[in-house]
């Protein structure tokens, strides 16, 4: 007897969602500086992450007590997420947003007398 490998293909639904598990990492904030210099390079400082959204900020007053022309900042927030893959989906459209290809690797051999595939 012969055994055929292959994939059966199915449209799953996916939601991307903050991770709220008790061993997820925390949220965390920082600043980065984005002034220009002279010489047409970024400025590159930034703070360091902190789960406190205030910490950063005396960062930035710092930094720019020091260099008083840099007053552009960009806040960098790390949110921890997930992604849960929910039931199947018949549609037949491929490449629809919020749709992805899921596969599994199957086996052609005699089906048990339940009519499931091994």
């Amino acid at each position: 007897m012969s055994s055929e490998v292959g994939r059966v293909f199915r449209l799953v639904r996916w939601t991307l969602r903050p991770d709220r598990e008790d061993d997820a990492p925390p949220t965390t904030y920082a600043l980065r500086c984005l002034a220009i210099e002279d010489d047409d390079t970024g400025c590159g400082a930034r703070s360091l992450p902190s789960t406190d959204p205030t910490e950063p900020q005396t960062w930035a007053f710092n930094h720019l007590r020091e260099h008083p022309e840099h007053t552009g900042y960009a806040e960098v927030i790390e949110r921890p997420g997930d992604v849960a893959g929910g039931a199947g989906v018949n549609c037949p459209a491929r490449g629809v947003e919020g749709y992805w290809c899921q596969c599994s690797p199957w086996r052609r051999t005699a089906q048990p007398a339940d009519g499931r595939a091994n």
